[in-house]
């Protein structure tokens, strides 16, 4: 699974990010790939987990709007 912080045409929050980024993988007991996409309009600041996930269905599944956007 990812998560991802999408910094949008805003490299001035991205550098800041990036200059505390002991500090906030220090805090968050995490470690983060930063992706500061210079060519690009945006960077990207993305968690990566990998994990099994088991489901366990009993009974009915209904997944009526649960994909409207």
């Amino acid at each position: 699974m990812d998560v991802e912080l999408y910094v949008s045409d805003n490299p001035d929050l991205y550098n800041y990010l990036l200059e505390n980024k002991a500090d906030i993988e220090t805090t968050s007991s995490l470690s983060f790939d930063w992706r500061e996409l210079p060519d690009r309009k945006a960077s990207r600041i993305v968690l990566k987990k990998l994990f099994n996930l088991e489901i366990k269905i009993s009974g009915r599944l209904n997944l009526n709007g649960c994909c409207d956007d």
